[in-house]
């Protein structure tokens, strides 16, 4: 560490040093005058080696941008540690990787066979094969939506999200999708829950909870104690003859009806 930070205080002040110094000295200097020299492409290269790291690209990007517009009196030793900063958080690159590489996928979930993990990305849902990292995209209703929370149907064959105006429920295999539209058209649910059998779904929606039977597309709405009030989070219970919420002031439970077909 000391020979390092020695180095590159001959570097910048130009200093000679002889032995094995002056040597490294001798095979870094040209290195950092051809950098010098072709300014334009060492951003083009920084810019796309740290747009490749995620967790790395906001500092990358940020650093480019004054290094290309403030004349740096250090240029060459902060490219040099630009470059060493940004290879070095290669090694924490994900495996599974996200649409876009500024973006955090949200609602990280695991199928019931733990094979798939799904998490909404930029305009879809995303699902990665845990073994072979291979991922396949499930677009959502529009293109510049991210779902905030995707789940599995406990048979572990279909995934669902809210998508503007409905919950749009893919089948894993075929991407053949449905949507279960809900009250109001420019509404987005943001949780949706399976029934522990399958085969209904709940969501929270303005003023009640709204559950659908997935074959038929049927629905009945549950009503909160406040007609203004949205759930987040709903409870079914283990036999699924129970449905629950949090609202202002307590918990609403109601015995599930079924539906009117």
């Amino acid at each position: 560490m000391f020979l390092f930070c020695f180095i590159l205080l001959a570097l910048i002040t130009k200093t000679k040093v002889s032995g094995a110094a002056g040597m490294l000295v001798k095979i870094i200097k040209p290195i950092i005058k051809n950098i010098n020299t072709m300014k334009k492409r060492n951003f083009e290269v920084v810019w796309n080696r740290g747009h490749s790291l995620i967790g790395c690209h906001q500092v990358t990007s940020l650093t480019i941008a004054l290094m290309t517009f403030i004349k740096f009196k250090f240029y060459n030793l902060l490219t040099l540690v630009l470059l060493l900063v940004i290879t070095s958080c290669g090694s924490s690159k994900p495996p599974l990787r996200a649409k876009l590489v500024n973006e955090t996928p949200t609602s990280t979930v695991f199928s019931p066979d733990g094979k798939w993990v799904a998490a909404g990305v930029w305009g879809g849902v995303r699902v990665w094969n845990v073994d072979s990292e291979e991922a396949k995209d499930y677009k959502t209703k529009l293109r510049n939506e991210t779902p905030k929370y995707v789940t599995f149907s406990p048979d572990g064959k279909r995934i669902a999200a809210g998508s503007w105006g409905a919950v749009r429920v893919w089948d894993l295999k075929s991407a053949e999708l449905k949507d279960y539209p809900v009250g109001m058209i420019n509404e987005t649910p943001t949780h949706v829950f399976f029934s522990p059998d399958g085969t209904w779904m709940a969501t929270g929606i303005f003023g009640a909870v709204r559950t659908w039977d997935l074959a038929t597309g049927a629905h009945r709405d549950y009503p909160m104690k406040m007609i203004n009030e949205t759930p987040q989070m709903i409870a079914i219970s283990a036999d699924g003859k129970t449905i629950a919420t949090g609202v202002f002031g307590g918990v609403m439970k109601w015995e599930f009806k079924g539906f009117d077909n």
